[in-house]
């Protein structure tokens, strides 16, 4: 079961943001054979003890086929020479925004969640463990930058031409 929650996840996995400068400890090159299904990571033990005491270091974000479209599709628009510079700007705005909650807010968030799940009040007194996604995905929402104003000015822009 593990194995196929492991290789759905990667299927739509599409890009990686390097979260971190520097040698990556969690960041190995693909083999050709495979002993194993099972990730090799020798440093898994240490990050838990880590993530107790409450210091976790995230290295990569693995991003989504549709993050990867999306941005894919707003530097499209920002290509064509003939988008008026206003609507570039706000499209470089919008572009800045994505790269920033992913960077900063989701990021804080996932760190916290690691923390918090590992923590040994939790491990010990939960168990089975029943986490609620939704709780962190909506203090990311809380904390993330919108862009629904620039997302307003160019609908605007667009209704006047």
């Amino acid at each position: 079961m593990k194995g196929k929650v492991i290789e759905g996840t990667l299927g739509s996995c599409s890009g990686m943001l390097v979260l971190k400068k520097g040698v990556l400890k969690s960041f190995r090159l693909p083999e050709v054979f495979e002993e194993s299904s099972e990730p090799v990571n020798s440093s898994g033990k240490e990050e838990y003890e880590l993530a107790k005491q409450g210091i976790v270091s995230s290295e990569i974000l693995h991003l989504t086929k549709q993050h990867r479209q999306g941005r894919e599709k707003i530097q499209s628009f920002l290509k064509n020479p003939l988008m008026p510079k206003e609507i570039q700007d706000l499209l470089n705005e919008i572009l800045y925004d994505i790269h920033y909650n992913l960077c900063c807010p989701l990021r804080q968030e996932l760190e916290k969640f690691i923390v918090y799940i590992c923590s040994s009040e939790v491990v010990e007194t939960r168990f089975p463990l029943r986490m609620n996604y939704t709780a962190t995905y909506n203090r990311f929402q809380r904390k993330s930058k919108r862009s629904s104003s620039s997302i307003e000015k160019i609908e605007i822009s667009k209704e006047n031409t």
